[in-house]
């Protein structure tokens, strides 16, 4: 194999897509088109890769610095498996709460049990209850993990937009703050397997007399895993955003069943709830905003084969410690909704050295509290009254009243973590990046040129520059998108800076970020996956990845 070829391949190979390239057990960079013309099934070929310790680190040269290989550990063995895609729901979807359900756990460790609690129509209603881990598996992106048969159901109350709460005797509602409790019994326990790899979980359940169907879901976390990357769910956000029950954080529905935005929103929302099935105006059946703009990444990054694990919001702001095992810690899609904690946790592991990349927009921006549910439960109620006059605690805890993180009395602009500020809706919602200062470093070998334009990735809400004083020291632009919204006329930021521990943050600055990685489910928008973008998204990945002895370059 010609050098030149040698030193591409350790970089990572070029484009991006699953057939990029892997590791030799022999530690030559071995392309899987070589494997194709041998007529190789790659999971095989991967698979005793890692049974042999094939994708374990391998050294190579770049610049003068050792680097090591990011890819393998649990999650690139568990994408070696035969997945399939029964978890998609093609059939006919729950909408009149024939089914709904929710997770009693954000996350749960490898061997620990969620708890599923399920609402039918009807009691006795028979239902069942597939689990998938979902990832690439070869482009299926889903493995079948476990399945609960034919369950008996309990009519535990349900929610339409149409006919508010019905027959919901267990739920309570907080008069003043619009938090609604569903406090269903427990009706399936789903226990974990030992060797289940970290990655987010759907529960797909089958009502059988409908025939209609919904999705719950949940995250496995690994808190002693010290693999290179940790990627967080930003569930948060999905809780704020979710009108089961009648309200969210930006509005509910009245008496005459129009929905109303903040003049009657709510202040708390709960965990203890299904996710509306059709959550901020998009089809999720029940997967809070998963498969909007997170999905795509995981889907891209499990077929790199990425040495990662998975966290939630809700951890973050339990354990934030934990980020400090990991070299990378990634934001996804709409981070809005963050608690001091939170913020605390990721600055920190910054300062400690820890490297940031929010593939995500908005993020950052509310500053909110999870507090326990009424009954029982640990941070399972999301609070942000968004006015600290109307919060209760702000007089009390002044650094954890409920407004911007940038606003009095907290001032703490999520610039000063993430490099950028949130800008606005774009109009229309998805409208083009453009690279900047393409001399830099993350561009190495991506064949992206100045001018060049990549329709689709920002939006539908995006970040821009703020001014000086709110910067961090040595922040460079490197994306510079003009952009039409709220605010008019605009430009769209992408940046990356160096803080004083040396740790790296990239900001991509725009929710659709994921979708110049993998075309899945947004076929209605178009197809905006880019073998560029593939590239300078894993020069970002592998490069801080790295341990901290390698330094990322300025």
């Amino acid at each position: 194999m010609g050098r030149d070829v040698a030193r591409a391949l350790c970089r990572g190979g070029r484009g991006g897509d699953p057939s990029a390239t892997t590791r030799a057990a022999d530690d030559r960079s071995v392309p899987l088109q070589f494997l194709a013309a041998r007529k190789v099934d790659r999971r095989q070929f991967l698979a005793g890769l890692v049974a042999t310790g094939g994708l374990l680190a391998l050294r190579c040269r770049d610049g003068g610095a050792k680097t090591i290989d990011v890819r393998g550990g649990a999650v690139a063995r568990e994408n070696a498996l035969p997945g399939d895609n029964g978890w998609h729901i093609a059939e006919r979807p729950a909408l009149e709460g024939e089914i709904a359900a929710y997770c009693g756990q954000a996350s749960v460790q490898p061997g620990e049990t969620v708890d599923l609690h399920v609402s039918t129509r009807d009691d006795g209603a028979r239902f069942d209850a597939d689990v998938y881990r979902m990832g690439w598996y070869g482009g299926a992106g889903g493995r079948l993990v476990k399945s609960y048969k034919d369950n008996e159901g309990q009519a535990q109350g349900r929610w339409d937009a149409l006919r508010s709460l019905e027959e919901c005797h267990a739920c309570s509602v907080e008069p003043d703050t619009f938090l609604i409790e569903c406090n269903w019994k427990r009706s399936l326990q789903i226990k974990t397997g030992g060797d289940w790899a970290p990655g987010y979980y759907i529960v797909k359940l089958h009502e059988v007399k409908s025939d209609t169907y919904a999705y719950a879901i949940f995250v496995v976390r690994d808190d002693d895993a010290t693999s290179p990357i940790i990627v967080q769910a930003s569930t948060n956000t999905w809780q704020a955003y979710n009108v089961w029950g009648d309200a969210s954080l930006y509005g509910s529905f009245g008496a005459n069943r129009r929905y109303s935005e903040k003049e009657r929103r709510a202040y708390r929302v709960s965990y203890d709830r299904p996710y509306d099935p059709t959550l901020n105006n998009q089809p999720m059946y029940g997967a809070g905003e998963f498969f909007r703009w997170e999905y795509n990444f995981v889907r891209w990054a499990e077929s790199q084969g990425y040495d990662m694990t998975y966290t939630t919001n809700v951890d973050v702001h339990l354990r934030g410690e934990v980020l400090q095992r990991h070299r990378l810690f990634v934001s996804l899609g709409h981070d809005e909704y963050w608690t001091k904690q939170q913020y605390d946790a990721v600055e920190a592991a910054r300062d400690a050295g820890v490297n940031l990349a929010f593939f995500s927009g908005n993020e950052v921006y509310w500053q909110s509290r999870l507090e326990d549910a009424t009954k029982d439960g640990k941070a399972r109620v999301l609070t942000c009254y968004k006015d600290a006059s109307l919060d209760p605690l702000a007089r009390e805890r002044p650094q954890e009243a409920t407004v911007l993180f940038s606003a009095p009395p907290v001032n703490r602009p999520q610039s000063m973590l993430t490099g950028l500020k949130y800008g606005s809706n774009a109009t229309p919602e998805y409208q083009a990046w453009r690279p900047a200062n393409v001399d830099h470093w993350i561009f190495k070998d991506t064949e992206i040129t100045e001018g060049d334009s990549f329709p689709g990735i920002v939006g539908y809400e995006y970040d821009h520059m703020t001014t000086p004083d709110r910067r961090p020291e040595g922040l460079v632009p490197v994306g510079a998108s003009p952009v039409d919204g709220f605010l008019g006329s605009d430009t769209a930021a992408s940046s990356i800076y160096k803080a004083e521990s040396g740790a790296a943050v990239f900001n991509a600055g725009t929710f659709a970020w994921s979708w110049g990685l993998d075309d899945w489910g947004h076929e209605e928008r178009g197809a905006f996956a880019d073998a560029r973008l593939r590239k300078l998204t894993a020069n970002i990945i592998e490069r801080l990845s790295q341990p901290r002895t390698v330094p990322v370059p300025e």
